[in-house]
């Protein structure tokens, strides 16, 4: 497998439909890796690729710590990420967990945003099973980098720009949300990027 494609043939059909051109030619042609998002998703107006502003440091500040393993109770979601309330609208409500988005996929994984991959859910106490209609995704002890507070929902967008691109070799992202997720606009998040092989689902 090469990168998760079954041969080189399909790998250059793929990349060549993404840039315009097959990789050999990419690599000598001087034009941006950063495909175009009309919604803005990935790449926006708050994208800075110095990282070096103190302004966005401050702004959201972060905390570095290796993570216990923890296992989630999810429900599996594929769409925009834009519009991820459609797939939280269907998660029954709980009362007393903490709710989390685990995202699977991001510009370099899924450039078709209508494609990508999350997961929708909640943290497992030690011992306890998922509800019917749940799964159970287990998570390794990792490091992990989070914002230390909650941000509100017009700063996601430019928290996400910040932390992925200071941190652009992570492998897995979650939000943890501040209480039920529902209305999507109104609730605060805390940001959390990992450095993980793998997060398999049972």
């Amino acid at each position: 497998m090469l990168g998760g494609f079954g041969s080189p043939e399909a790998f250059c059909r793929s990349f060549k439909q993404a840039f315009g051109m097959v990789p050999r030619l990419f690599q000598s042609a001087e034009v941006s890796w950063k495909l175009y998002s009309p919604d803005g998703l990935h790449w926006n107006e708050h994208w800075d690729e110095s990282f070096d502003a103190r302004s966005l440091g401050l702004k959201y500040e972060t905390r570095v710590e290796r993570t216990a393993p923890f296992r989630l109770a999810v429900i599996h979601h594929v769409g925009n990420y834009a519009c991820l309330w459609e797939g939280w609208e269907k998660v029954p409500f709980l009362e007393g967990k903490r709710w989390i988005t685990v995202y699977r996929d991001n510009l370099w994984t899924c450039p078709n945003k209508h494609l990508m991959r999350a997961y929708l859910g909640f943290i497992l106490q030690p011992g306890e099973s998922p509800p019917a209609g749940f799964k159970v995704l287990e998570v390794p002890s990792q490091l992990t980098i989070r914002t230390k507070r909650y941000v509100e929902r017009n700063e996601r967008n430019e928290t996400w720009s910040f932390l992925s691109g200071a941190w652009p070799h992570s492998n897995l992202s979650w939000d943890e949300y501040e209480s039920w997720p529902l209305p999507f606009e109104q609730v605060k998040t805390r940001a959390c990027i990992g450095f993980v092989k793998n997060a398999s689902s049972v």
